[in-house]
C-alpha cells in the first residue's frame, strides 16, 4: 500500500496558514466517503480551541475525531486502527512521545501504516514522527530521537540561519551518512509518498545532499 505523509513546519491554522497542505492532503485522503480523520492535540494538552480549529477545517470532508487522553488508552487504538487520515498536531514534543510510549500505541500505529493510510505531522508531530528531531537553543542544536516513522532528520520552523546550525550539529553526530537531514520553514511542508519518491511541497525548506544543504522553495 502507498502511504502519504507530510511533515508541516508550522503556521497558524485557523489563520488559512496551512490552507495549500489543507487541501492537498484532502486530495490525497478522500479516496472513500466520509473517511475518518483522527487528530491527536496531544502534544497541545488536548487544547479545546486547537481542536474546535481543526474541525471546522476537516469535519465537512472527513468524519473527524480528536483523540484527548481522558477517552483511554483503548479508544486511542480502536481510533488509530480505523483512521483513514492521522493527524498528529502541535505544541509540546515530549508530550505526545510521553503518551505514545506509556500507552504502547506505536506498535498500533505501524500497523495502521501498514494500510496505506495518510500521516500528518505539524510541529511537534512533525518532531515525533521524524528518526531525529532538534529544537534550536541558545544557537545549539540537540538532536533527539522521535519514532522514525519517516526516515529523516527533522528541524522545523526553520530559517536559514537555524537550518545551518541543526545541519552542523548533524553532521558532527555523524547522523547525516545514516539519515538525510530537512529543515522545514514556516508554513513550509515535506510530503513524501512511499512508492514514488518524494515530493517537495509547499514554502521554504532545506535539505541535505552530498555534506551540505540546499535550499528548496516552491
Amino acid at each position: 500500500m502507498q502511504n502519504k505523509i507530510f511533515l508541516i513546519g508550522g503556521g497558524e491554522i485557523k489563520k488559512g496558514e496551512t490552507k495549500s497542505v489543507d487541501i492537498a492532503i484532502k486530495k490525497f485522503a478522500l479516496q472513500k466517503d466520509r473517511a475518518n480523520f483522527i487528530f491527536f492535540p496531544t502534544a497541545a494538552k488536548d487544547s479545546i480551541d486547537y481542536i474546535n480549529s481543526m474541525r471546522k477545517i476537516f469535519e465537512n470532508d472527513f468524519n473527524f475525531r480528536a483523540v484527548v487522553e481522558l477517552e483511554g488508552k483503548e479508544a486511542a487504538e480502536v481510533a488509530i486502527m480505523e483512521s483513514s487520515v492521522i493527524y498528529f498536531g502541535g505544541g509540546k514534543t515530549e508530550y505526545l512521545l510521553s503518551l505514545f510510549d506509556r500507552w504502547q500505541l506505536l506498535p498500533v500505529l505501524k500497523r495502521a501504516i501498514k494500510k496505506g493510510i495518510v500521516i500528518v505531522g505539524i510541529s511537534a508531530g512533525v518532531q515525533a514522527l521524524a528518526a531525529w528531531y532538534t529544537d534550536i537553543e541558545d544557537n545549539r542544536a540537540i538532536w533527539k530521537k522521535g519514532w522514525g516513522i519517516i526516515d529523516l532528520g527533522c528541524l522545523v520552523h526553520s530559517q536559514e540561519k537555524t537550518a545551518e546550525v541543526a545541519f552542523n550539529a548533524f553532521k558532527n553526530l555523524r547522523l547525516e551518512s545514516k539519515t538525510q537531514f530537512v529543515a522545514i520553514g514556516e508554513k513550509g511542508s515535506w510530503v513524501e509518498l512511499s512508492e514514488s519518491g518524494k515530493l517537495y511541497g509547499f514554502g521554504d525548506m532545506w535539505v541535505s545532499k552530498e555534506g551540505r544543504i540546499q535550499k528548496y522553495r516552491n
